[in-house]
């Protein structure tokens, strides 16, 4: 044990999952503080680990019993609620407004805000063992990216060799820390879904910048053609 107390960082954005931002102004100025914080919370992360005894031989050494650790401290200190809190809602909502939708949406566990604050930090470590061990091969920096689909897209912060693939934090957040609290995943899971992330990166980036290099190729053909077709008939008109 440490004796020194964890400082949790409430992460500037205003996206309801709390890890998405909601414009790409907001994004930046997210991404521009992480980059500024890595080692801060990671040690971090270390004082808060190290703080149950169990653990408290916890080493960011960046090796996959490291990563386990992470999630079994994790699944033991974590916490979920109800996405809706209908108790909450119980007498400022009239019962007619209680939609099934609402309580099909109670159903629904999240992480609790304090677990978030866990989540976020234990995130950005394994995000760095993912980019040390993606390094080797390819340049991984921490970048701007986009999560969800296309209607329901939100700015993201990822490490990526090419914007398009890689490690998403607000993925790791939602779906490998809630499934470990809803026992849909166990630490030797988180273990293999991030050695599963590092083997499919590389040519999963190389197949996407391919593929939107591509896109861009065609597009400015598209728009020489378009150019072309408006000129002949502004020639016309002349003529």
């Amino acid at each position: 044990m440490t004796g020194k107390q964890y400082q949790p960082w409430v992460w500037p954005v205003s996206g309801e999952r709390g890890v998405e931002a909601a414009n790409s102004s907001e994004a930046r100025q997210f991404l521009k503080l992480l980059r500024g914080r890595l080692s801060e919370r990671i040690e971090q992360l270390s004082i808060l680990i190290q703080s149950d005894p169990e653990f408290f031989l916890w080493q960011p050494d960046r090796s996959n019993e490291s990563v386990r650790a992470v999630g079994a401290w994790f699944l033991k200190h974590g916490r979920t609620r109800p996405l809706v809190d209908l108790e909450g809602l119980s007498g400022t909502v009239p019962d007619w407004a209680m939609s099934a939708v609402l309580r099909e949406q109670a159903k629904i566990r999240v992480l609790t805000d304090e677990s978030m604050q866990y989540a976020r930090d234990a995130a950005v470590y394994l995000g760095e063992v993912f980019r040390e061990r993606i390094a080797p091969t390819l340049e991984c920096p921490w970048r701007l990216g986009l999560s969800g689909g296309f209607e329901t897209s939100r700015f993201d912060v990822i490490a990526s060799p090419c914007g398009r693939a890689g490690f998403s934090l607000s993925r790791v957040c939602w779906r490998w820390f809630s499934r470990l609290l809803e026992k849909e995943m166990n630490p030797d899971k988180l273990v293999e879904h991030l050695e599963n992330l590092v083997a499919e990166t590389p040519a999963r980036s190389i197949e996407l910048a391919q593929y939107y290099a591509m896109c861009a190729a065609n597009e400015r053909a598209r728009r020489a053609e378009r150019a072309a077709k408006k000129a002949m008939k502004a020639k016309k008109v002349k003529e």
